[in-house]
């Protein structure tokens, strides 16, 4: 089905999981970075830089852009705190008009009640989950439309994401391997996602924050703070009387003395606009990303080696690193502005997004259109355009897998970060990731639909009479189905198997393991996992071959009416209902319920059945949010590495949960 990076084999270079996904070492003092896959040393303590700001109006877009006279304009981040590196920007909570707001941070955007913001996160089926996704998909040309419902504000972290519902409640999803997804009940006025932890505002403004405590970054002090910006390691906050006040990891940021308005923190360094309007920045100055302009600043964003500032004339000016040009601003009147790593996007008074600096990736090609926010991540760029749809180009950090909206299926896979469902007229719909091609689904319209559907790691194959058709990833040939008559197939990471009119199977790709060379023997049934197969028997009876280092391949005694095979684990429903699971347990995948299902499906690192009232029950995934499955009846249940989908019973529409997927708005 759908396999990780954590594998059992000693050989698994040559075809183990394209990892997005790494895990920061808590036990070295390193300091998180915005961009992805990067750990930097540890946060340099250089101390601060000032710049003299002629005393003058902060008030920017507050009353226009917060959302009503007295809201505190937003900010925009870049790679994401409150408003800053990975993140949108916010505006945050009431004030007199005029007065200063949003908050530029290093990982999540944040954004007050009134102010939205908007933070960058992975890329997303467009209209009808044609050929929406990341990497490749979200360009300028074709940006992807993330979600189907708006949210208030969005702040993007790491690997994760929060939002502000419009009752102020807080939603988060995404990796919740410290709990940072977690999200406490109450009312908010802004949030922030850092690295592996998120913080936010509660309506007295007390502060809160959930998930990764190494660094004492979850623990706010007393009091309450006006603007809050979660970054890496650490966090920042601005208090009512415009002090600065930061925890966590102290080797982030340096001495900030003075009253200040907005606090943005980056990577290893920290910028705020103080009260008369000039910026002070302290912490790493390798790229001189702490030597502020002189002058009046409505904003400021510090990016990972950069930072950029809106002036009170609504020009923006950049300083620090510019070997990609990202601290070249173009002339006009800004809004807004959010600094990445090596590109920076600002938002004009006229509604619309120009980016500035690496096109490498496309993140800097800004879609056409009217918006309100802007938020860059590393190597991508989300806006919020004034319609309430948020847009995001490049790529942009983390893969989510949205299901298209309102369109009703039968057939449902889910891959590695894709998934596909037949959908009306015979059409295949493919949503998520497309860096292999995996959404290119051939159509076929009356009469020549398929018949049958399967998602491996980052390809996908399905059944047309009795012929293989398969696209996305050909690296093993896994999607080059020989020439034969075939009655079914299934796709395993990089390998894919079909069963022949006369019973027998024929696997094709990759066969590190053997997990491509059954036995010469007839079944009934496969289940294709990371680097093993599973066949049930004419008589029932299970046999599994390749990799067996979990013990993946060790099938129990007895006879199943139903086999699956996740990433190293393999599970089968037995005739009266119950499942029996053998293999890696490391998660709980393998620690069924002690109850009834009439089918059972297996994702990377969990498990899910399907009961006789067609409700839904998952076990394993920890740290994915496998759980609480929908309370809605399925007719239909398929998983992916970390993610599940199913289909309505009530309308055949897709629903989606886990670890990539934005949540139920």
């Amino acid at each position: 089905m759908v396999m990780s990076s954590d594998s059992k084999e000693t050989a698994t270079d040559k075809w183990g999981w394209h990892s997005l996904r790494p895990r920061f070492l808590t036990s070295s003092r390193l300091c998180m970075v915005a961009c992805a896959w990067v750990l930097l040393s540890a946060c340099a303590r250089t101390g601060s830089s000032r710049s003299g700001g002629a005393s003058g109006s902060l008030g920017g877009t507050a009353g226009s852009l917060g959302g009503a006279a007295g809201s505190f304009g937003g900010a925009a981040g870049s790679f994401g705190g409150i408003a800053g590196p990975l993140g949108g920007a916010a505006g945050s909570f009431g004030g007199a008009a005029g007065s200063s707001g949003g908050a530029a941070g290093f990982f999540g955007g944040a954004a007050g009640s009134l102010g939205g913001a908007v933070g960058s996160f992975g890329g997303a089926a467009g209209p009808l989950g044609g050929s929406g996704g990341f990497g490749p998909n979200t360009t300028a040309g074709n940006p992807v439309v993330i979600g189907t419902k708006s949210l208030a504000q969005i702040s993007s972290g790491l690997y994760h994401g929060c939002g502000l519902r419009s009752d102020g409640s807080a939603t988060c999803w995404g990796d919740n391997y410290y709990g940072e997804s977690e999200a406490p009940a109450g009312t908010f006025v802004q949030l922030s996602a850092g690295a592996n932890h998120s913080c936010g505002l509660l309506n007295d403004h007390s502060p809160t924050c959930w998930g990764d405590d190494g660094y004492g970054q979850s623990t706010p002090p007393a009091g309450l703070l006006d603007q809050i910006s979660a970054g890496g390691a650490h966090t920042c906050g601005v208090r009512a009387d415009g002090t600065v006040v930061c925890w966590g990891d102290a080797t982030c940021w340096g001495t900030m003395t003075g009253s200040f308005v907005q606090v943005s923190a980056g990577d290893r360094h920290i910028c705020a606009v103080r009260s008369d309007g000039g910026v002070t920045c302290s912490g790493d100055d390798s790229f001189a990303q702490l030597q502020a302009p002189t002058g009046a600043f409505t904003e400021v964003s510090a990016g990972r080696k950069h930072s950029c500032g809106v002036r009170s004339d609504r020009s923006v000016a950049c300083w620090g690193d510019t070997s990609h040009g990202q601290s070249s601003p173009p002339s006009g009147a800004f809004l807004r502005v959010s600094a990445g790593d090596k590109h920076t996007c600002g938002l004009k008074i006229d509604g619309s997004v120009v980016c500035w600096g690496d096109e490498s990736g496309k993140e800097s090609q800004a879609p056409a259109g009217t918006f309100s926010q802007v938020s860059a991540s590393a190597t991508g760029t989300c806006a919020l355009r004034t319609d309430g749809a948020v847009l995001c180009w490049g790529y942009v950090g983390y893969e989510d897998a949205i299901p298209p909206a309102g369109v009703p299926g039968s057939l449902l896979a889910v891959g590695g970060y894709h998934a596909c469902i037949m959908g009306p007229f015979w059409s295949v719909f493919c949503w998520g990731d497309n860096s292999r091609g995996q959404l290119a689904a051939p159509q076929g319209g009356q009469g020549n639909q398929l018949g049958s559907l399967s998602a491996g790691g980052f390809h996908t194959c399905g059944l047309r009479g009795a012929s293989v058709t398969c696209w996305g990833d050909n690296s093993y040939r896994q999607s080059t189905a020989p020439s034969y008559k075939w009655t079914n197939v299934w796709t395993g990471y990089q390998h894919t198997c079909g069963r022949l009119t006369f019973g027998t199977v024929y696997c094709w790709g990759d066969n590190q393991y053997g997990q491509a060379t059954p036995p010469a023997v007839s079944f009934s049934e496969l289940a294709a996992g990371r680097a093993h197969t599973c066949g049930r028997q004419s008589d029932d009876t299970v046999v599994c071959w390749g990799a067996s280092g979990a013990g993946q391949t060790s099938v129990p005694a007895g006879t199943f009416v139903q086999i699956v095979a996740g990433d190293d684990h393999t599970c089968g429903r037995r005739t009266d209902g119950s499942v029996a699971c053998w293999g890696d347990n490391s998660q709980g995948q393998s620690n069924p319920p002690d109850q009834k299902f009439t089918k059972i499906v297996a994702g990377g690192h969990h498990t899910c059945g399907l009961d006789g009232q067609r409700q839904v029950t998952c076990w394993g995934g920890a740290g994915h949010r496998q759980t609480p499955t929908p309370s809605q009846q399925l007719g239909d249940i398929s998983a992916g590495r970390h993610q599940t989908c199913g289909i309505l019973q009530s309308d055949s529409t897709v629903v989606c949960w886990g670890e990539v997927l934005l949540p139920d708005l």
